[in-house]
């Protein structure tokens, strides 16, 4: 029997460029901007989803397309990659008084309280960032699952959950997804496949880690 003439022959595995499902995905992501000017043998973040679970806590789903070649991606990586670049942002925005999405300015303190600026005992005139001790200490929990599947928690040091509790409850978080955020994700996990192609990307690091730390990485 004859090979077919477009397609590898029967009973061997077709590769990424090869297989109708993958074509499709590669078209799509690339409608969409992902890789829009890339050729072949490139692999493309295809974004982040984010959804609630039944329980309160953000859920990020990463999803990506490789065309001509495939690296080897697992989800543990993932989860450092993005946690990671959540640690710095969100470290920046508390210290520069920003809202964690980045799309304002944090609401602002008290002029009494904004006076304590200098001698008073505050370091900054922002809200959550009197000593800095909340921005450095946000802390990721440490990576677990498989390669396929990996979770990892970002929170305040258990010190400042009071006051975060009475801030939220104003209506002002510290923490918090979407906006710039989604960007900050693409970009992190952009640069990290392009390491990757070049054989470049670092190891995951699944140990908890603070924001001060991850920010002293970079």
């Amino acid at each position: 029997m004859a090979n077919p003439t477009n397609g590898p022959a029967p009973g061997k595995k077709k590769t990424p460029g090869q297989s109708v499902a993958a074509t499709r995905l590669v078209k799509k992501a690339k409608r969409k901007g992902f890789g829009a000017h890339a050729g072949d043998g490139v692999v493309f973040f295809g974004g982040a989803e984010r959804r609630q679970t039944k329980g309160g806590k953000n859920k990020l789903t990463c999803s990506f397309v490789a065309t001509a070649f495939k690296i080897n991606v697992s989800a543990d990586t993932v989860a450092d990659i993005v946690s990671h670049a959540l640690l710095v942002f969100w470290r920046s925005t508390i210290l520069e008084g920003w809202k964690p999405d980045g799309s304002g300015p944090q609401v602002p303190l008290s002029q009494a309280t904004m006076a304590q600026v200098g001698g008073g005992g505050r370091l900054t005139k922002y809200r959550g960032a009197a000593s800095g001790f909340m921005a450095d200490t946000l802390r990721r929990s440490s990576i677990t699952g498989t390669t396929t599947k990996a979770r990892c928690s970002i929170a305040v040091d258990p010190r400042r959950n009071v006051f975060v509790a009475q801030q939220a409850a104003k209506g002002v978080r510290f923490t918090k997804l979407g906006g710039e955020v989604d960007e900050v994700i693409r970009q992190a996990v952009q640069s990290w496949l392009s390491a990757a192609v070049a054989d470049q990307a670092r190891e995951a690091n699944p140990a908890e880690l603070t924001a001060s730390k991850a920010d002293d990485m970079i």
